[in-house]
């Protein structure tokens, strides 16, 4: 069927026909029975008289334009506001405010006029219709009221698709969406992200609708896809994760804990010792005294090339930790430019053994292990340790 024009009178002096407003006659259950120009102009699709009004709108619109109609007495008019249905072209969905007038049981007049607001709401339309944007809003029972926005797409939905369907029953197997949406009608606001798919991230606002007398008669939310954000900030933690353990393993190769001889360890120090470097290489070396039980450390200073007041600092609160549980200290490897670097610094290193090499350094504990105790035994392996003191 075509849009008729009335037989009766001239196209020219027809004003319902040339008038720039959409303007229709509904019969019957809000069928169309008659339209102008300026509407067939307005609606995509197929021939519109013979359809039901709501049809000619889009989906997230027509249970509240079957509302509307059902709702207005005869004698009466109503307005509604509403978009065409024009999948085809985003451009010309143009949102209206309608007047519908009801003449009798079986008539209706309507007529759509774009108002000021309508411009703002066309724009906000089509940042729906193209951002990664679910804007949302169910009833006091958690039933959809409005579902609109390309996001929906990342979820298996289209807009409108929702609606009359219990937001409830459809995130249950998701407690936090649930949760969320319980405590928003309960009146509390909230932000919360939530994970709806594998790999599909929404960050969601959730604002209780309430009545003039504060009561919540619903909620409404607004989504925004956080996927690529998520899927960043993982990339990130893992990043930072790797290049902690690599970091650890380089401090454990940069303090290696030798055990030279029974009871004897050794550290070899090389490179710049600063405060973080001294407390791992004080971890490391108590640890290490403990679990090998070990009665002398001897630190080997032939790899490093310059001592500052701070590293003999270090050195010297790393001696008295191992002193504390018990065991002798020796420092050794001290290079000329070192030494030279001591003296000149005014650095006092007395409370410390110090021995020209590890060799001198290993020697010395193992004569001291191999000498006799208290109680006059000797330790384990004494023979052995004699022998390697005496240079055999």
């Amino acid at each position: 069927m075509t849009a008729q024009l009335r037989p009766e009178q001239p196209r020219e002096h027809d004003f319902f026909h040339d008038a720039a407003t959409p303007l229709a006659v509904l019969g019957a259950g809000g069928i169309v029975a008659r339209v102008n120009s300026a509407l067939v102009r307005s609606v995509s699709g197929p021939d519109v008289v013979g359809r039901p009004f709501a049809s000619l709108v889009r989906g997230g619109d027509r249970a509240h334009v079957e509302a509307k109609l059902g709702e207005v007495q005869v004698g009466a008019a109503t307005t509604f506001d509403a978009c065409w249905e024009t999948p085809s072209d985003v451009a010309s969905a143009r949102s209206l405010r309608f007047e519908v007038t009801r003449a009798a049981a079986d008539t209706f007049y309507v007529a759509g006029v774009v108002t000021p607001a309508n411009d703002t709401l066309l724009m906000f339309s089509r940042v729906l219709g193209t951002a990664p944007l679910v804007l949302w809003a169910v009833d006091a029972e958690g039933n959809y009221t409005m579902s609109e926005g390309k996001g929906l797409e990342l979820l298996g939905f289209h807009a409108g698709e929702q609606v009359g369907l219990n937001a409830l029953d459809m995130f249950k197997d998701h407690a936090d969406t649930a949760h969320a949406l319980v405590r928003a009608l309960s009146g509390e606001e909230s932000r919360v992200m939530t994970t709806l798919a594998p790999g599909v991230h929404f960050e969601n606002w959730y604002m209780p609708l309430r009545a003039p007398d504060g009561t919540v008669h619903g909620v409404m939310g607004l989504g925004i896809d956080a996927s690529e954000r998520v899927k960043s900030e993982h990339d990130v933690r893992e990043k930072l994760e790797l290049i902690e353990r690599q970091s650890a393993t380089i401090r454990a190769l940069a303090t290696p804990i030798i055990q030279v001889w029974d009871e004897v360890l050794c550290l070899p120090v090389i490179g710049t010792v600063d405060s973080a470097r001294t407390a791992d290489m004080m971890q490391g070396l108590l640890e290490a005294i403990v679990r090998e039980q070990a009665r002398y450390a001897i630190v080997d200073l032939t790899g490093v090339e310059i001592v500052d007041t701070s590293t003999a600092d270090h050195l010297i609160q790393l001696f008295r930790a191992a002193k504390v549980l018990g065991v002798d200290g020796i420092l050794c490897g001290i290079r000329p430019a070192v030494a030279q670097t001591v003296v000149a610094l005014g650095l006092e290193l007395g409370s410390v053994r110090t021995m020209r090499s590890l060799r001198d350094a290993l020697k010395w504990c193992i004569r001291m292990r191999s000498a006799p105790r208290p109680n006059g035994t000797h330790s384990s392996s004494a023979a052995g340790g004699r022998a390697l003191a005496q240079g055999k």
